[in-house]
């Protein structure tokens, strides 16, 4: 006959009333939670795989991230370079109006003036900035990259690349060189014109009018380019965004606890909490007299 011990009694007691408290308390902080892994220790394979998920995930968040930022530079690039094409062509407009032998030295000089105020809009255009960021400087962004003569002082192919994707990168900017400068001259171009009206000369006022297309067809390739980058950025925000999805959702099954489950183990945890306690009190409530044969 094994004879157990009041002290062996309380003893398994107190254990059974510890560990039935440490169940609800885990229950209890998964309800605070909504977390059924709160430290490594609660499911180590788990926590390790949650981890590397959530690396996954910091690494896309820096893709959205750099995307965003395509996004901005690429669309003001676009918009920008437009507004230089729509302008070309308003220029060759005027310069043809009065290019026809018939015109007076007032039309002359008031399509003059209209081709300075081009210049000038084509020119603040090329030092646009996004935020304190030039757009046309190349790496040189927070300095003007075009003097009031047009004369392009920013750096020369100097890409700027973000990466969007595992090991893809796309380049965001446009060089001012390459635009305004290099192949066409615009602002070469217009300063020419602008003298060939207030000279009156048909045939210097013909030859600027063909260069002013070649400038037009020269930033028109440049606006295609940059459409083609913004549908490499659209496809790998799609991507970056499929990914984010199916691993948030992965993240969520591993440590995301089941509230109605958890909810309901919990109240059944806490009956049996209270069961030990009842039985323990009766326990401890026998008196001497009762161990005596």
């Amino acid at each position: 006959m094994i004879r157990v011990s009041t002290n062996m009694m309380f003893t398994n007691s107190t254990l059974q009333i510890a560990m039935n408290q440490r169940k609800l308390l885990d229950l209890q902080e998964q309800i605070t939670t909504n977390k059924k892994i709160n430290r490594p220790s609660d499911d180590p394979v788990g926590a390790a795989q949650a981890s590397d998920i959530k690396r996954i995930l910091e690494t896309l968040k820096q893709y959205s991230s750099n995307l965003d930022q395509a996004d901005i530079f690429l669309t003001q690039t676009e918009d920008a370079l437009t507004t230089v094409a729509e302008s070309l062509v308003r220029a060759s407009e005027i310069a043809s109006g009065v290019n026809n032998g018939q015109s007076s030295v007032t039309e002359y000089q008031a399509a003059k003036a209209e081709i300075e105020n081009i210049r000038g809009e084509i020119l603040n255009v090329a030092n646009r900035k996004v935020g304190d960021r030039y757009l046309f400087a190349g790496y040189e962004t927070l300095n003007q990259p075009f003097t009031a003569a047009g004369n392009y002082v920013g750096g020369s192919g100097q890409d700027i690349e973000v990466e969007i994707g595992n090991r893809e990168y796309v380049t965001i900017n446009k060089c001012g060189d390459d635009i305004f400068t290099s192949g066409t001259n615009i602002f070469a171009t217009l300063d020419n014109l602008i003298n060939a009206l207030n000279a009156q000369d048909q045939s210097a006022i013909g030859q600027q009018l063909e260069y002013l297309d070649n400038a037009h067809a020269q930033v028109v390739t440049q606006i295609a380019d940059l459409g083609s980058r913004a549908n490499r950025v659209s496809y790998a925000r799609d991507n970056v965004d499929s990914l984010n999805f199916s691993y948030t959702n992965m993240l969520s099954n591993i440590e995301d606890a089941d509230a109605v489950a958890v909810s309901t183990e919990f109240a059944k945890q806490q009956q049996i909490y209270l069961s030990s306690l009842e039985v323990a009190s009766r326990i401890f409530q026998q008196s001497f007299l009762d161990f005596l044969v």
